[in-house]
């Protein structure tokens, strides 16, 4: 679209090796044109990278609210299979605060790309998402209404 070659292209988008900036200015008309983005999923496979997401979720039975909920986490990590994203889970007892703070602190020794969390005691959430944070994991919380 723009009249220059893949690799011309290639060295715009990832801003490397010397581009003229009359084929930079081409470039940069048709990727303003189009609204290009980045795919970020492409970007993890070409790079081969793996990305690992940990489900912080109580202990559940079969049939039980938390059963369910980890169901559709499953089917989504199908899904997100082919993109090299593995989900894991890590458990704790619903109504035994003790095990929040261990199974956390064990979950911290596993330096994932990102943590999902169903928190149950605030303080303890504060600190551990507080501990995610100066790691700099990404971390989404399941808030329950």
């Amino acid at each position: 679209m723009a009249g220059v070659s893949a690799g011309t292209v290639d060295r715009v988008l990832h801003n490397r090796g010397e581009v003229s900036e009359a084929s930079r200015g081409k470039v940069q008309k048709i990727l303003d044109e189009i609204n290009y983005q980045p795919n970020m999923f492409a970007i993890g496979l070409a790079a081969k990278k793996r990305y690992t997401i940990v489900c912080f979720v109580p202990y559940y039975e079969e049939n039980d609210y938390w059963h369910s909920v980890v169901k559709g986490i499953q089917k989504a990590a199908n899904e997100l299979q082919a993109f090299n994203v593995r989900i894991e889970y890590h458990f704790y007892k619903h109504d035994h605060k003790e095990s929040y703070i261990l199974a956390a602190g064990e979950l911290l020794q596993k330096s994932p790309d990102a943590v999902l969390i169903a928190p149950n005691y605030r303080t303890e959430t504060l600190h551990f998402t507080s501990e995610l944070q100066m790691r700099d994991i990404l971390l989404l919380l399941l808030i329950l209404m």
